[in-house]
């Protein structure tokens, strides 16, 4: 199995904030890029999964990060299904209580085994309004 890893490249505006890295012989992808006149820093506290136990979604991707726009902030969630190769933005997780916007340190988290009504496998995101 091909280990990946999410790196916040830091605070370049306009610049590839994050990446996927593989192993020395494939090239990084581009997981999110800010548009030109977000606010700096653009993007910060990165976060991924790889699914282990939502039987046959195993080995999707999962990330988000806490991204600084002009406008109510969200957590964007971004899914990749071929180990990292490609990504698409699939969700945004919105404060739906204070609207205030999502801000500081969002985590992802797949659900181990069933609890009430949440089958293992299920994600969660969390952060601050």
């Amino acid at each position: 199995m091909m280990r990946r890893t999410l790196v916040s490249i830091g605070m370049i505006p306009a610049a590839i904030l994050f990446v996927l890295v593989g192993c020395a012989r494939q090239a990084p992808h581009t997981l999110y890029m800010p548009a030109v006149g977000d606010p700096m820093p653009g993007a910060l506290y990165a976060r991924a999964i790889q699914l282990r136990y939502a039987g046959s979604g195993n080995n999707r991707m999962y990330a988000t990060f806490e991204r600084y726009v002009n406008g109510t902030p969200t957590f964007p969630i971004y899914e990749s299904k071929d180990s990292g190769k490609t990504w698409r933005k699939i969700s945004d997780v919105t404060d739906q209580i204070n609207g205030w916007g999502m801000r500081y340190q969002p985590f992802v988290y797949e659900m181990p085994v069933s609890v009430g009504n949440l089958a293992a496998g299920t994600v969660l995101c969390a952060g601050k309004s």
